[in-house]
C-alpha cells in the first residue's frame, strides 16, 4: 500500500510538475538528505577548480551553495521563489559569504551572458519544470564549451525519474554523460557538451563514461561493468551493465523498493508506538505520584507504610516523591 500511494504522489506531481513549496525549506536541509545527498560528495563528483564560476540554478535555500562557494572563485545561485531566495539571504548573512549571488529568476530565462559559467549544478530541479527542453538549452548556452553540467535526483522526491530518463533528455539538448554515481536513494550525472566530443580524438571517443555505484551504508563500490567479444572478423563489442532503480520504468527494481518502503514503514510504527508508551507510563507515574501525595498527607502518618508503599512503587520503575512526615 506505501508503495502504491508514492506511485500515485509521483504520477500526480509529475504531471502538475510541482516544485518544493517555500515552507518545507527546512527539508532540504534535514540531517537525513545531508547524510544521502552529502555537500561534500557533491563538490568531490563535481572536482571544482579554484577559479571556477558556478551556477547553482533552482538552489533553494542553499543548500549546496553555501558549501560549494568554499572551493571556487564565485557561486550565483538562481530560484525562481522570491521566499527561496530571501531564505538563502539569510544564510548567507550568518556565513559571511561574499562569493554567492542569488538571483530570483525561471530557469529557462537565465540573467547571464553566454559561456559564463565552468559548470551548472541542477539538484532535484530537471523533472520540476515545465519546459526542461528550454532550460536545458539554456543551461547549454550560458555554460563554456568545455564546462561541466551536474545533475542529480532523489528517489523520495515526488517526482523523482530514473537516470536513464535524465541522461536521454540531456542528450536531446546536446549534452553527453561523463560520468555517473549513486546510492539507494539519489544519483548524480556529470555531463559535457557534444560539441567537446565531437572535437576529441577517435581513439578518446570509444572511452565509456566512467560509472560508479557506491553505498556508505553497505560498503560496496562497483564499476561499470563492460563485456568484450571479438568475432572472426576482428570487430570490437562493448556492452554495458547498468540497472534502474526507478519503479517506473523499470518494473524489477520494485523487488528492492517495496522491501525499503516496508522497513521505513515499520521503523515509523516502532517509534510511534514507542513515544505512545513512552507517554502512557509517565501518566501513569504522575496519577500514582499525585495520589500517593494526597494519601499520605491526609489520612496515612505511618512512615514505616510510605517506605514500604513507595519500595512497591520503585521495584516496578516508578519515580515516586512522598512528602516528608508532618507536612
Amino acid at each position: 500500500m506505501a508503495a502504491g500511494a508514492t506511485l500515485a504522489v509521483r504520477w500526480v506531481t509529475r504531471r502538475a510538475s510541482l516544485i518544493t513549496p517555500p515552507q518545507f525549506a527546512p527539508l532540504l536541509l534535514s540531517p537525513l538528505r545531508m547524510t544521502y545527498r552529502a555537500p561534500s560528495q557533491l563538490i568531490r563528483f563535481l572536482d571544482p577548480q579554484p577559479g571556477w564560476t558556478v551556477l547553482d540554478l533552482g538552489c533553494g535555500n542553499g543548500a549546496f551553495a553555501l558549501p560549494l562557494a568554499r572551493h571556487v572563485r564565485c557561486v550565483h545561485a538562481v530560484d525562481v521563489q522570491p521566499a527561496m531566495v530571501d531564505a538563502l539571504r539569510r544564510r548567507l548573512r550568518e556565513a559571511r559569504l561574499s562569493n554567492v549571488v542569488a538571483h530570483v529568476a525561471p530557469a529557462t530565462q537565465l540573467p547571464f551572458d553566454a559561456h559564463t559559467f565552468d559548470a551548472v549544478l541542477m539538484i532535484s530541479v530537471l523533472p520540476m519544470l515545465h519546459d526542461r527542453d528550454a532550460a536545458l538549452c539554456e543551461v547549454r548556452r550560458v555554460l563554456k564549451p568545455d564546462g561541466v553540467l551536474v545533475i542529480g535526483e532523489e528517489r523520495i522526491e515526488p517526482e523523482y525519474v530514473g537516470w536513464r530518463t535524465v541522461a536521454r533528455w540531456a542528450e536531446e539538448a546536446g549534452f553527453t554523460l561523463r560520468a555517473r554515481e549513486s546510492n539507494l536513494l539519489c544519483y548524480t550525472l556529470k555531463l559535457g557538451q557534444k560539441s567537446e566530443v565531437r572535437s576529441q580524438s577517435p581513439e578518446s571517443r570509444i572511452q565509456r563514461p566512467e560509472v560508479r555505484f557506491q553505498n556508505q551504508d553497505l560498503g560496496l563500490r562497483t564499476q561499470n561493468s563492460e563485456l568484450i567479444a571479438h568475432s572472426h572478423s576482428s570487430q570490437l563489442l562493448t556492452m554495458s551493465l547498468n540497472f534502474s532503480f526507478d519503479p517506473l520504468t523499470n518494473p524489477a527494481s520494485l523487488c528492492l523498493s517495496v522491501p525499503i518502503l516496508a522497513l521505513f514503514v515499520f521503523l515509523g510504527y516502532v517509534a510511534v508506538a514507542f513515544i505512545k508508551d513512552q507517554t502512557d507510563a509517565r501518566q501513569r507515574r504522575e496519577h500514582v505520584e499525585e495520589a500517593l501525595a494526597s494519601f499520605g498527607v491526609d489520612r496515612m502518618r505511618q512512615a514505616e507504610f510510605r517506605r514500604f508503599v513507595a519500595g512497591l512503587l520503585q521495584k516496578q520503575g516508578y519515580v515516586v516523591r512522598v512528602p516528608a512526615p508532618g507536612r
